[in-house]
């Protein structure tokens, strides 16, 4: 019986977590709003005629923040 060592894939760090205060998220929530509209508008603007891939990430990101917040 023969075996065989494959080399792995390092695993490397990213980056250091970021710890996002109440503020950072209220503002973040604000200006995602301001410039595509709110969740309920993108879903429904979704589901209408579909999104832009700006679009699509922001309401993945107004979706996160929601979660971030306890909204």
């Amino acid at each position: 019986m023969m075996t065989a060592v494959l080399p792995l894939p390092k695993a490397h760090k990213i980056a250091a977590p970021k710890v996002l205060s109440a503020e950072d998220i209220a503002a973040r929530k604000r200006s995602i709003i301001s410039r595509y509209g709110s969740a309920d508008e993108l879903r429904a603007r979704r589901n209408l005629i579909g999104l832009s891939l700006d679009e699509r990430i922001a309401l993945s990101e107004l979706v996160d923040l929601d979660y971030l917040s306890g909204d």
